[in-house]
């Protein structure tokens, strides 16, 4: 069967991959973000600051009253 086949390959696959040094490399420093992911980025780290300041001021509030 297939999975059979698989199995008994694999650990030659990987092994020839690891010994002749040939391993792909993904550099993520080549990726440019588009204008449109940054600025939504922006906008939810300003809204998550809003976030936690009216918590903070929440959470005073409450253990005021307590």
């Amino acid at each position: 069967s297939a999975s059979s086949n698989f199995d008994r390959n694999a650990p030659s696959l990987l092994s020839t991959s690891f010994s002749t040094g040939h391993l792909r490399r993904s550099s993520l420093g080549d990726l440019k973000i588009p204008p449109r992911i940054s600025m939504a980025q922006t906008g939810l780290k300003n809204n998550l600051g809003m976030v936690r300041e009216f918590a903070n001021k929440v959470e005073g509030k409450w253990f005021r009253a307590v």
